[in-house]
C-alpha cells in the first residue's frame, strides 16, 4: 500500500522549480469561489478542444462507435460537451488536493449510503465499482468525509506531483492500493475494508476478455470477477454526476457480479456501466482510448 512520501530537499532543486509553479496555481485555483472554478474549467477544456488534437479525434472516434444514432452535428456537440466537462475536473481535482469540500457553496448528496454502511458493519469486505466519470476526484473527496474506505491510486510519474497527490487523498480515504497489487486488495477487502475500483480502462489483451460495450467487443479487465470471488467480497455499485448545483453520488448493491463465471460478471459490469453513461454521456472519460484493443482480425480504430 502506499503511503505519503516524505518530502525530499532535492524536490527544491530548480529543475522541479516549475512544478512548484503548477501547483501554486493549482493551490490558488483551489480556493476560487465554486462558480469561478466551474467556468474557468469549462473554457479550459473548450480551449483543449482546439489544442489537443490527438485527443478531440479520440474523443470522436469513440462518441461516433459508441452512439452512432446520433447525426454527426449531434456527435459533434457532444464531443464539445466531453471537452468542457473534462475541463471542469481539473480545478475539482484541485479541490481535492489543496482545499476542503465543506468550504464550497454546493449542495451534494450520497444516496443509498446507510445500506453500504449497514452492509459494510457485518464484517464483509466490499468492492465499490465505480467508473471514470470527469467528477471522480471531488466526488471521491466528497465520499470520504462520510465513508471510510480505501482506493486504488496509480502514482505520478513526477515524485513531487505524487507526493501531494498522494497527501492530497490520503485527507479522505485510509488506504492507497497500487492498482497492481492484488494480494493488498485481498487482503484488505478480507479484512473488510470498502475498496473504490474503477475497473473501466482498457489495460491490453494480456488482461482482459472481449465482452460487449456499446454494442462492440471491448477489452474488459477480469481482476473485478476474480477479486470479487477470491476475497468474497460484496458489491456495490457507483455512479456520480456533476449537476448545477453541486453533485450527486449513487450508491447501489449488485448481487450478480460476483458469481465467479469471468465472462457474465464483466458483461454485467458493461452493462450497468453503459446504462450511467447514457444517462449523462458528457461526463463519461471519452478523451480514453476505451477500444484500443480489438479482437484477432480486426482493424485498429485510432
Amino acid at each position: 500500500m502506499t503511503q505519503t512520501p516524505i518530502l525530499d530537499r532535492a524536490w527544491f532543486a530548480p529543475r522541479y522549480w516549475a512544478v512548484w509553479v503548477l501547483l501554486g496555481l493549482m493551490w490558488v485555483i483551489a480556493h476560487l469561489p465554486y462558480r469561478v472554478q466551474m467556468a474557468f474549467g469549462s473554457g479550459l477544456g473548450r480551449l483543449f478542444y482546439y489544442v489537443i488534437g490527438s485527443r478531440r479525434q479520440v474523443a470522436k472516434k469513440n462518441i461516433a462507435l459508441a452512439f452512432p444514432e446520433r447525426t454527426p452535428e449531434e456527435q459533434h456537440e457532444l464531443v464539445k460537451a466531453v471537452f468542457r466537462e473534462s475541463g471542469k475536473a481539473l480545478p475539482e481535482t484541485c479541490m481535492a488536493w489543496f482545499s476542503k469540500p465543506s468550504r464550497l457553496s454546493i449542495q451534494w448528496q450520497v444516496h443509498q449510503l446507510e445500506a453500504l454502511k449497514q452492509a459494510a458493519e457485518t464484517g464483509q469486505g466490499i468492492l465499490l465499482l465505480g467508473a471514470h466519470f470527469s467528477s471522480v476526484d471531488i466526488c471521491g473527496a466528497l465520499l470520504g468525509t462520510v465513508l471510510d474506505y480505501d482506493t486504488l491510486h496509480r502514482p505520478h510519474d513526477n515524485p513531487l506531483m505524487n507526493y501531494f497527490q498522494c497527501r492530497g487523498r490520503l485527507r479522505y480515504v485510509e488506504a492507497l492500493i497500487e492498482k497492481n497489487d492484488m494480494r493488498s486488495m485481498i487482503r484488505r477487502l478480507k479484512q473488510g475494508r470498502i475498496i473504490f475500483y474503477a475497473p473501466d480502462q482498457d489495460l491490453g489483451r494480456k488482461r482482459s476478455i472481449f465482452v460487449p460495450f456499446f454494442g462492440l467487443p471491448t477489452a474488459t479487465v477480469t481482476a473485478t470477477a476474480k477479486l470479487a470471488h477470491v476475497a468474497q467480497a460484496r458489491i456495490f455499485l457507483t455512479h456520480h454526476i456533476r449537476t448545477r448545483q453541486g453533485y450527486e453520488i449513487y450508491l447501489a448493491e449488485h448481487t450478480g457480479m460476483n458469481s465467479g463465471d469471468i465472462e457474465a460478471d464483466t458483461t454485467a459490469y458493461n452493462g450497468w456501466l453503459e446504462a450511467r453513461i447514457r444517462e449523462n454521456p458528457a461526463q463519461y472519460l471519452w478523451l480514453h482510448k476505451r477500444f484500443k484493443t480489438r479482437p484477432e482480425g480486426e482493424p485498429k480504430i485510432y
